[in-house]
């Protein structure tokens, strides 16, 4: 049995080759800067993962952000994997970036320590390493389901077992474009590690079966939206037998240089005056410390809004910006708090609020709808003890 741990490092949704175009119409010089630090950042990656003692590197998908990216995104990544032949990388294309026969993953430049998993599946076995991963690439960009469940022939407990793939893990109604994988596969048991890429917020899950391995997903190393507002960076594993049916991995991350897109939410309930708004909004939008890049912020405002309260948008995201914040952007999902009158009746309230759940129903996720309802119901109770 092997005693020297492996080390590892996961990556996904990394979106090599990202526009900013919506940044760059306001601001063409501060996109131009993320371009810049983005495409610095496969060097840093390639760099770190080396210093770190790094083995095997996984890319669960959407290493770039177009099947086709340009020559010079390509040529990046291939040039940093062929600076360091002793690291061992294994790329399961996703969606953004599926495996096309003419496309970047048959590319004759890749070196031959990158392999590409193709849409039909793969097993790899690393004896020099004591790994093997299995996985495969997207053949498209939608795949409404997932053809890939493993191999019947069991990996041996000597070896680390990895699979890599680019899915949308416990979807809604189990219905995804891309590739919907339940957690509750019994064929997961298989592995030590389901590396997963395409949620873009980490996520661990144990798998309770076979090897008791885990299902995770890294986060994109970088963000370049708000929905990565929770990007950490590198994701290293030192991996060990566990003694028992599997293996145990301990994880940590690497910070890596790179803009900070933060989201920050405000609720509206209660505040009646301007002024009163930006004590508040001060209070919330410190600016991250340390950060290594440009400072992103969205601003989500919600609650019930009185119509008292003018709310000018444009001047928030000025104030805002003189508190260092290099982006600010304001999305205003609060809605007008319902107007009360003497002639209202308590079922008159009940009328208003199933009113005021269709309407949400419309536009909004459950969850959302569920927030404002409890939100609305506590202003009909204080208006109807009022009116009393």
């Amino acid at each position: 049995m092997r005693q020297t741990p492996i080390v590892l490092a996961l990556i996904a949704d990394w979106h090599l080759g990202f526009s900013f175009a919506g940044i760059a119409r306001r601001d063409p010089d501060l996109a131009r800067q993320l371009r810049q630090q983005q495409a610095a950042s496969v060097e840093t990656v390639f760099r770190r993962a080396e210093e770190a003692g790094v083995r095997l590197l996984l890319i669960a998908g959407d290493l770039f952000d177009s099947a086709r990216p340009a020559p010079e995104d390509l040529l990046r990544v291939i040039d940093a994997a062929a600076a360091r032949p002793h690291l061992t990388v294994v790329l399961a294309p996703g969606n953004h970036d599926p495996f096309y026969p003419d496309g970047y993953a048959a590319d004759p430049r890749w070196p031959a320590s990158v392999h590409r998993l193709a849409p039909e599946g793969g097993r790899l076995v690393f004896p020099e390493l004591g790994v093997t991963v299995d996985g495969a690439g997207f053949a498209q960009m939608i795949e409404e389901e997932n053809r890939f469940t493993g191999f019947r022939q069991p990996i041996p407990p000597s070896q680390l077992a990895v699979c890599l793939l680019h899915a949308d893990l416990d979807p809604p109604g189990g219905r995804s474009l891309y590739r919907p994988l339940s957690s509750r596969e019994p064929w997961l048991g298989a592995y030590d590690l389901v590396a997963l890429g395409h949620q873009h917020s980490p996520l661990v899950r144990q798998i309770g079966s076979g090897r008791c391995g885990e299902l995770r997903y890294p986060g994109p190393p970088l963000a370049t939206t708000f929905v990565d507002a929770q990007a950490k960076g590198l994701w290293l594993a030192e991996a060990r037998p566990s003694g028992g049916a599997g293996w145990r991995l301990d994880w940590r991350v690497l910070d890596l240089p790179g803009p900070r897109f933060v989201r920050r939410t405000l609720d509206l309930g209660g505040v009646r005056e301007d002024r009163e708004l930006m004590a508040r909004l001060v209070r919330l939008a410190a600016v991250p410390e340390r950060a290594a890049g440009p400072c992103l912020l969205e601003l989500v405002l919600e609650g019930a809004r009185v119509p008292e309260l003018v709310l000018d948008e444009a001047l928030v995201e000025q104030r805002l910006g003189r508190l260092g914040w290099d982006w600010v952007q304001v999305a205003d999902r609060s809605r007008p708090a319902p107007q009360f009158g003497a002639g209202h009746a308590a079922g008159g309230f009940a009328q208003l609020l199933g009113e005021a759940a269709a309407r949400l129903g419309e536009a909004e996720p459950p969850e959302r709808v569920a927030g404002a309802l409890g939100r609305i119901a506590s202003l009909l109770a204080a208006a109807e003890a009022e009116n009393r």
